[in-house]
């Protein structure tokens, strides 16, 4: 006799919730796994962000205390204390430290541990702000004139780096002794000391800017949604929190994955399958992107650091004995020479000059890089600034069979940065005059389309086609033998398009090998108000 069908109808709907009630299992153990998966990902995620922003902090209190060390590890710094020179101090510790470095206070102690100078560039210090600041930084100077080693260099300046909190704003702050790199000068009895403070704000900007942070702070306290480190005074004091709101890249995934578990609501434990196993590929291939990405990070960061610290060392250790060369040409040239010995000082002093010059041009354009070249708007004759280079160039060409011509189909008084506009076109008509042997050099300018195209030509030897591409780029050089007829560093032409590119402007070239080039600026630049027409007077 068959099987009883209704005795068969329970044992089927056991099946089936047994069934269901495994799908629903293993679907709960496949979302429970997807979302510790996430929840793992998004901790790991998090603590790489706080470890990579602590680290930040720590290179930039180093890079700090490098930058203060080129000034304090100095003999001329020994000699301005030695004669309580506050206006050296100025000029060569906070001055220095704000333009190249963009330090925000600097304060100079001297051998009695008092204070010699306090300077902010951006506003000068009230008295109560000055107190404020001695008070604060007096404990560092004390703590670190009490170590006096013997012997001279960094290697026996005594230092300290942290954070600190002076009238209510928070600094990232290093401090130095002050001594003399040799035996020029004789050292201190107790060495002084230079503190200089960057705003913790600037750190804030590089955990955003170079981390790719969201929300970067500094507060008391982090809000509920925020990750955040503490930043700790001298005395282990919490002055307050860097936070920010942390990236979820596990929940982003969780998300992306809602379609997926909707298969899986159908395919039961086959879906659940495929879910994992796309999960473990998604989080391999997220740690594998936050692998590669740290490693970026930390090569850029290292660059950055060597090239910053290259920078400032040679601009203190270029700049300062060519100052004093130049210095010592010029107080020869009013003593008695004989017309030979005059010869050989006009060449010491042009070499000088042009050295000085290639010094400027390295840093400008480390100044363009960063941004930090402020441009201008105002009304300037555009015709007149054509006839003044023009002039400059005949005089620069004068022994040479060469004519300076100008079409000026431009005229009035236009609104732009006339200065920094000038600059870059006298880098174009230099380059002209020194490759061109003969011939003609011809400035022009004319209105296309509502944009001014300023261009300068020559009839020079033209460019070699490969290296046009190139010819724009930092150091590039048409002709890198150590036999090259033309001297220059090759910065010119980058200088010149950083700054038509931070004018709003493009610049290009056309040449043809054997007969000459023509480079051609364009600037959307606007005629100048009625009302400034006085300003062509002036």
């Amino acid at each position: 006799m068959a099987g009883n069908p209704t005795s068969q109808r329970p044992d089927l709907r056991r099946v089936l919730l047994v069934a269901l009630l495994v799908g629903a299992l293993v679907l709960a153990g496949a979302a429970g796994l997807f979302a510790f998966a996430a929840r793992s990902i998004d901790k790991i995620h998090k603590d790489e962000e706080i470890h990579l922003a602590w680290t930040g902090l720590q290179r930039m209190q180093a890079r700090t205390l490098e930058e203060v060390q080129t000034s304090s590890v100095w003999a001329e710094a020994v000699s301005a204390f030695a004669r309580n020179d506050t206006q050296w101090m100025k000029d060569y510790f906070a001055d220095y430290y704000s333009e190249y470095m963009h330090h925000d206070v600097t304060v100079a102690v001297g051998s009695d541990g008092q204070v010699a100078m306090a300077e902010r560039v951006s506003a000068p210090l009230t008295d109560a702000e000055r107190e404020a600041l001695a008070a604060a930084t007096r404990p560092v100077a004390l703590a670190l004139q009490q170590t006096h080693p013997p012997g001279l260099g960094l290697e026996v300046a005594q230092s300290w780096t942290g954070m600190m909190e002076v009238n209510g704003v928070t600094y990232v702050v290093a401090a130095s002794t002050v001594v003399p790199e040799d035996d020029s000068v004789a050292r201190l009895a107790t060495d002084p000391v230079v503190i200089s403070m960057r705003n913790i704000s600037a750190m804030v900007d590089t955990l955003t800017r170079d981390l790719a942070l969201e929300g970067v702070e500094y507060v008391t306290e982090p809000r509920a949604n925020q990750v955040a480190f503490p930043i700790v005074g001298p005395e282990g004091k919490r002055l307050g929190v860097l936070a920010w709101t942390p990236s979820r890249p596990g929940a982003a995934v969780l998300k992306r994955a809602k379609p997926m578990f909707i298969v899986l609501i159908s395919a039961l434990i086959g879906g659940a399958v495929l879910l994992w196993v796309s999960l473990d590929r998604i989080a391999k291939a997220l740690e594998q992107n936050q692998a590669d990405l740290s490693e970026a990070r930390d090569r850029a960061e290292a660059a950055s650091e060597a090239k910053t610290r290259f920078l400032a060392n040679i601009s203190h250790e270029l700049r300062t004995p060519l100052n004093g060369v130049l210095g010592m040409a010029e107080i020869m040239a009013h003593g008695e020479l004989s017309p030979i010995q005059q010869g050989h000082l006009k060449i010491l002093k042009a070499s000088g000059q042009d050295l000085l010059g290639m010094i400027e041009q390295i840093l400008l354009v480390t100044r363009l890089e960063r941004e930090r070249v402020d441009l201008e708007t105002a009304p300037f004759d555009l015709d007149a600034l054509m006839e003044d280079i023009a002039d400059r160039t005949r005089a620069a060409v004068q022994t040479k069979p060469i004519s300076v011509l100008v079409d000026s189909g431009v005229k009035g008084l236009w609104m732009g940065d006339g200065p920094h506009l000038k600059q870059a076109l006298e880098c174009l008509t230099r380059n002209a005059a020194n490759f061109t042997s003969e011939g003609q050099i011809r400035l022009s300018s004319e209105m296309k389309g509502g944009v001014v195209h300023l261009s300068v030509s020559d009839t020079g030897p033209g460019l070699d086609p490969d290296f046009v591409p190139r010819m724009f780029d930092d150091f590039a050089q048409a002709d890198e033998s150590v036999t090259r007829a033309h001297d220059g560093a090759g910065l010119g032409l980058a200088i010149c398009k950083r700054l038509i590119r931070a004018m709003g402007g493009d610049i290009s070239v056309n040449s043809t090998l054997g007969q000459g080039a023509t480079f051609t600026l364009r600037l959307p630049m606007l005629p100048a108000p009625v009302e400034d027409a006085p300003a062509r007077a002036a």
